[in-house]
């Protein structure tokens, strides 16, 4: 990945967009492939600013997309359509994960003012290309080491294949019961994988190798260590801090408008799509582990249960009502020096119009209105009230145990 230009707009639109692109046209001309994941007016403006150029999407955002717009439904079998890409590209990537790469190396310069986001990148980038530079000195390949990696790759898969010569410089390949016409001068074969990246596949290496040439030979231009040196001859070079910069002449640098953007702060990291990977070693909290207290179901919690909004919504006045005398009555009972549960202090309506425990009869209510005192060694005028005295009262009098 060799980054070529990058700029800070205040926001992505069309118009940040024809701007970065027209200057981007006056230095490097047009006849490039862009690979992009549908920006906010990008898809126009390359049709209108970089003509002749190709553009295509990021396989990645296409398949987030359709998941995105048609819910449920599965893609069986992917296999995106190579076959349409231009041959004088050499390239066949469908994702633009180089950008990704650049873009996570920024993300903390990113939150900073203009003057230090650029300055960060400077000094990132004279350090990157510097070292990339020196790591390919020491190389002693013809061509760059993940090239000759897939290279050695297509050499094994070649023993399988069987060449024979047609006539010049053509053959004929046998492979898997399938047969290829391979040119070596125009380097093409039948199966488009040379044409496209311009890395032999393996029907051409098994030609060439029948042929006696070396493979490393056929292999185009823009994969060689000569085309990478030159490309990195050119370093950043070092400048001065901002103590010694001389004053420009023009308006001054603002920082851009903030906007405030609707709903509640973005955290720092980047968001991750669905499909991709997770952390193995992270545990992730399971909405499912809630269960409500009360209609018992999974996923939510008591204070978000939908039914119990429903049941409060249609209780009356008149059912509030009775709820509350229902808990009045449902606290426990003093009566007469005795702590007397609610449920067992069942209540019978004397002739006076008191309300006197069952088991005790308005004989011995005062006729004056007061209750008597009660009188533990009263002798029990029945076996009922006997009964009736030691299950509500909670104690039993020495002549009754007699």
């Amino acid at each position: 990945m060799y980054p070529i230009a990058y700029a800070v707009a205040e926001v992505e639109s069309g118009e940040t967009w024809t701007w970065f692109l027209k200057n981007l046209v006056s230095d490097i001309g047009t006849r490039w492939c862009f690979v992009s994941d549908q920006q906010k007016g990008l898809v126009l403006v390359v049709k209108s600013v970089m003509q002749g150029s190709y553009h295509h999407f990021c396989g990645r955002y296409l398949f987030a997309n359709f998941k995105k717009n048609h819910k449920g439904k599965k893609i069986e079998g992917i296999d995106w359509a190579r076959h349409a890409f231009p041959h004088y590209l050499k390239c066949d990537m469908l994702l633009n994960n180089i950008c990704e790469t650049f873009n996570s190396k920024i993300v903390v310069a990113r939150t900073k003012p203009v003057m230090t986001i650029l300055e960060t990148i400077r000094r990132y980038l004279t350090t990157r290309i510097q070292k990339n530079r020196d790591a390919m000195l020491k190389y002693q390949g013809l061509i760059c080491l993940r090239i000759q990696e897939k290279l050695q790759k297509c050499k094994e898969e070649s023993k399988g294949c069987t060449p024979k010569w047609g006539r010049g410089n053509m053959y004929m390949v046998t492979s898997d019961g399938k047969k290829y016409i391979v040119d070596i001068v125009k380097k093409s074969c039948a199966c488009n994988k040379w044409d496209l990246i311009g890395i032999p596949c393996k029907h051409v290496v098994r030609a060439i190798s029948y042929k006696g040439h070396n493979t490393e030979d056929y292999v185009d231009d823009y994969f060689k260590k000569k085309t990478y040196m030159r490309v990195y001859s050119d370093l950043i070079q070092p400048c001065n801090g901002p103590d010694f910069w001389p004053i420009a002449v023009g308006d001054l640098v603002l920082p851009p408008i903030h906007r405030k953007q609707p709903g509640r702060p973005k955290r720092m990291h980047r968001r991750r799509d669905p499909n991709e990977h997770q952390n193995s070693h992270k545990l992730k909290w399971n909405q499912n582990s809630l269960r409500c207290g009360q209609c018992h179901q999974i996923g939510h919690n008591k204070r978000s249960c939908k039914k119990k909004q429903t049941m409060l919504a249609g209780v009356g006045k008149t059912e509030a009502k009775a709820k509350g005398r229902k808990n009045a009555c449902s606290l426990d009972v003093n009566f007469m020096g005795f702590r007397i549960p609610a449920r067992a202090a069942n209540t019978e309506e004397s002739s006076m119009g008191f309300r006197v425990p069952i088991g005790m009869s308005s004989q011995h209510s005062n006729i004056s209105g007061s209750p008597i005192a009660y009188n533990s060694s009263a002798p029990a005028t029945s076996l009922e009230d006997t009964r009736s005295r030691n299950d509500i009262y909670g104690v039993q009098s020495s002549r009754d145990k007699q």
